[in-house]
């Protein structure tokens, strides 16, 4: 059986849904809520002007107190992304 989702995950996926950020669009996978197949769209006036990037985001369990674990899907060349996606910066 699965761990029931904390009220704050609950709360911020729902305010996801309802005010979207534009350009980025997030949604939770059916079968676990704290993964979200999330794509961005590159911003206008940059060298991703007009890509869609897909990323994976996974909230761990000791959300908000650790930082979700992010990586990109699409390959993209960035200075603080490594090969397999992964974003290389403190947060």
């Amino acid at each position: 059986m699965a761990t029931p989702l904390p009220k704050r995950i609950i709360k911020e996926t729902e305010r996801l849904q309802n005010e979207p950020v534009p350009g980025i669009s997030a949604a939770p996978h059916e079968e676990n809520a704290r993964y979200f197949d999330v794509k961005v769209e590159g911003p206008s006036g940059s060298c991703y002007e007009g890509g869609e990037f897909q990323l994976e985001l996974f909230l761990p369990d000791d959300y908000p107190m650790c930082p979700p674990r992010i990586r990109f899907l699409t390959k993209i060349y960035h200075p603080n992304i490594d090969r397999l996606g992964r974003i290389c910066l403190d947060v």
